[in-house]
């Protein structure tokens, strides 16, 4: 019986905070397809209030919108990709390499996430090697989050090092140590880096509002700004 009553509080428990997480969705869902003036009176909770579905037919007949959701997934898709990619690169010689300088190196990086450049000489990086107005202006330049790449590469040095001994006796090279051998093993860290990646690129509206000045280039996020906005 005491399991029992328990379960039947944690169960309860459990749904109060599931309906607390969902009210801000369901509020944000019934504001969206209620009377405007409803809206505006702060009446609507979590059911609508006058229907109205004029927002939708905004959103589905708009094509700058439509655009700037496919901006913002190849963003986010080959962003991603190519930011663990370059991350793997550089956390895998951080963490086995034996090289002169690598206290050195490792406390630049480190430099990197206290300090950066500033807004000015970006800027003026970016123009000098040609990636002003260019998708790409949000990808290359934060391809390597220096955070992501102290947890990739502490996540590395808690490994065996016989791991990457016994391969190398084998016959493999460096490259194929990382991918055939650290990497496969590697996967809680790699997923996790993975979901900072995709949702730090899914969200980027500041560095396109710098760098972008065409709007069919414009990611989501800045779309919605400039509606909102307007």
């Amino acid at each position: 019986r005491g399991d029992k009553v328990a379960d039947a509080i944690i169960l309860l428990v459990m749904l109060l905070l599931l309906c607390f997480f969902l009210y801000p969705l369901l509020n944000m869902l019934s504001i969206s397809v209620s009377n405007e003036h409803a809206v505006l009176r702060a009446d609507v909770t979590f059911y609508p209030i006058g229907f109205n579905a004029q927002a939708y037919s905004l959103i589905f007949q708009s094509q700058d919108l439509w655009r700037s959701f496919g901006n913002s997934l190849f963003v986010a898709g080959v962003g991603c990709v190519f930011s663990l990619l370059a991350l793997c690169v550089a956390a895998y010689p951080l963490a086995f390499g034996d090289f002169y300088g690598k206290k050195l190196y490792n406390l630049i990086i480190l430099f990197t996430m206290w300090f950066s450049g500033g807004i000015i000489p970006t800027y003026m990086v970016i123009k000098s090697v040609g990636l002003l107005n260019s998708v790409w202006s949000m990808i290359i330049p934060c391809a390597i989050n220096t955070y992501n790449l102290i947890i990739l590469r502490n996540f590395f040095t808690g490994m065996p090092r016989e791991l990457e001994e016994s391969a190398m006796l084998d016959g493999c090279t460096e490259v194929g140590v990382l991918f055939r051998i650290i990497l496969p093993v590697s996967k809680p860290a790699i997923t996790t880096v993975t979901l900072f990646y995709a949702v730090d690129r899914w969200n980027e509206w500041f560095h396109a509002s710098l760098f972008l000045s065409n709007s069919k280039l414009w990611p989501v996020q800045l779309q919605l700004r400039q509606i909102l906005q307007v």
